[in-house]
């Protein structure tokens, strides 16, 4: 398949030559990458649990995403009755899809400068270069994108066979337009900052790719009213004029409709004009000093300026403040100022915890509009409802992430600081560790969702989230007594989906299932609720103690 891929990026040498490459030098760095990539697991794969010598489950985990995915797309092109806006929203759809696994496979495939070592000291050209890495993207998603648009292809066999060379056409016109935008985005970002806040950007990238998938499945069905976007006519919004899946779906109206209307033709030139245009950009503006920039990212990035900006800012005169007034000794301390900035910067850490956090919206959502009738309806009754303790035990199942998450470190190696420190009770750092992360991302997460309770429901609902506080100051401790049994920072992120994951999870769902079925029975009985949060704050704080007097043999690492 390779060969067959590089005799067709062979068949416009004529445009690459056009725009500076070396064609001879281009075919040869093709073929490298391309087997490169034979020899490589992919982040899905990792994603999965596989090992790195099991390619070909791997190459299987692959197929059945892209298949999953385009089955879900290809539904709408018999269901919407004008195919050009069935198609735009497909190519919607696709092309996001495509845009963000090339950002969440950034450092496997495009920042992959291990081929520098080789192609600098050549004379290389930066556009023979660029459009190497270009091409390579488009190669590598072609072999993944055939089993998406599979789905579509067989939609169109019952809808309109003679229409699929079009489809077919658009679809490489979309691959293509997809990877010279991510790629000028990229090289862009590249020019205007520093290579290691580039990498940080990519980082909330891949969190906003988890998010995006997450929210996809579980909120569209949802808020989307099928029977509307039947006869959803695309052309008649002028606002869709700008987006790239009109100017693609435009090809279907003017090739297969024989509508040679204005608007289908001006939205058609305007895609071959903006994939011409944006190649030329990017191979030739912004390719300058590329080869630089990408070895300043492989290497980490940043001057020394920039750490000692960094460093001055994690050290404010806030943090031993914030620190001092909730801590009790020195190690503890010592360990929240230390887990605040070791989480503020661990991008892992992040990537892990960011999305349980943003998944608490996303299912609120998901439970609490369910039912039949318009939004409105479906909101009115909401506001009707005792659904607000949802909102609350789905905040409550979320402390466990960013907690169990600190126990894992990129650079675990380093946790011999905590056992050649002088410290009588690793209690006292564990807490420190829970506390940072409690203060950092689970108080601030649930105060939004006071107020989003109390914006909704209104004052009556205040009392119900103070016990789920008690509650979950409770759970919280109660999580560390149970399962925190290393220390903070010391397995490594690949030990991440091994052990008992399933079964700790299990544990936590039955236990906050047993809280909220008691909370429920409490609802409008405020004297015994508020018993009830007095003595799992008493609980909590006798649990706390234990946490805190935890010696050394507690921990196995």
């Amino acid at each position: 398949m390779n060969t067959f891929l590089l005799k067709l990026i062979a068949l416009f040498n004529p445009f690459w030559r056009r725009v500076g490459a070396d064609v001879e030098q281009l075919d040869a760095i093709l073929e490298a990458k391309l087997k490169m990539d034979a020899r490589r697991t992919s982040p899905m794969g990792r994603g999965l649990g596989q090992k790195n010598n099991k390619k070909k489950s791997n190459d299987v985990g692959i197929i059945m995403a892209n298949l999953f995915m385009g089955i879900f797309a290809a539904i709408l092109i018999p269901y919407i009755a004008d195919k050009t806006s069935a198609l735009t929203i497909y190519f919607s759809m696709w092309m996001v899809f495509l845009a963000m696994t090339i950002i969440t496979d950034f450092t496997e495939v495009l920042i992959d400068v291990r081929d520098n070592y080789i192609v600098l000291p050549k004379p290389v050209n930066d556009r023979t270069v660029t459009l190497s890495r270009i091409l390579h993207i488009f190669l590598y998603l072609a072999k993944q994108v055939v089993f998406f648009i599979l789905p579509a292809i067989v939609a169109l066999v019952f809808v309109l066979p003679a229409g699929i060379p079009v489809f077919l056409l658009q679809c490489l016109l979309a691959c293509v337009m997809v990877v010279i935008f991510v790629n000028a985005f990229y090289l862009l970002m590249l020019r205007v900052t520093t290579p290691s806040r580039f990498k940080d950007i990519i980082n909330y990238f891949q969190i906003a790719f988890s998010i995006l998938i997450f929210g996809s499945y579980y909120m569209l069905p949802k808020i989307v009213d099928m029977t509307d976007m039947r006869n959803i006519d695309v052309l008649s919004t002028p606002l869709m004029y700008l987006a790239p899946s009109t100017w693609v779906a435009s090809f279907w109206a003017l090739l297969v409709e024989f509508d040679f209307s204005k608007i289908p033709a001006a939205l058609s030139l305007t895609a071959l004009v903006a994939t011409f245009v944006g190649a030329y950009l990017v191979s030739t503006v912004l390719a300058k000093n590329l080869n630089q920039k990408m070895m300043a990212i492989a290497q980490g990035g940043g001057t020394n300026k920039q750490k000692k900006i960094n460093t001055s800012k994690a050290n404010g005169k806030w943090l031993p403040a914030i620190a001092g007034k909730i801590t009790s000794s020195v190690a503890e301390d010592a360990a929240f100022q230390f887990t605040w900035t070791q989480v503020s910067r661990n991008r892992d850490y992040k990537l892990k915890t960011y999305p349980s956090l943003a998944f608490i919206p996303i299912l609120f959502v998901y439970f609490g509009v369910d039912g039949e009738g318009t939004l409105a309806e479906r909101f009115a009754e909401l506001q009707s409802g005792n659904k607000y303790l949802f909102l609350i035990y789905i905040c409550m199942l979320m402390v466990a992430s960013p907690v169990m998450n600190a126990i894992y470190s990129d650079k675990s190696k380093a946790a011999w600081l905590f056992w050649s420190a002088p410290v009588e009770r690793p209690g006292e750092i564990v807490l420190g560790t829970v506390k940072a992360v409690f203060v950092k991302y689970i108080l601030p997460v649930y105060l939004i969702m006071v107020l989003v309770g109390f914006g909704i429901w209104g004052g009556r609902v205040l009392d119900d989230f103070l016990f789920g506080f008690m509650v979950m100051l409770l759970f919280t401790i109660f999580s560390i007594r149970l399962f925190f049994n290393k220390m903070p920072f010391s397995v490594d992120w690949s030990d991440y989906n091994k052990g008992g994951n399933f079964a700790t999870t299990m544990i936590l769902m039955i236990v906050i299932s047993a809280i909220g079925g008691m909370h429920y029975f409490l609802l409008d009985k405020s004297f015994w609720m508020l018993l009830v949060g007095l003595l799992a704050a008493v609980v909590a704080f006798a649990m706390y103690l234990s946490v805190q007097r935890m010696g050394w043999g507690r921990f196995n690492n």
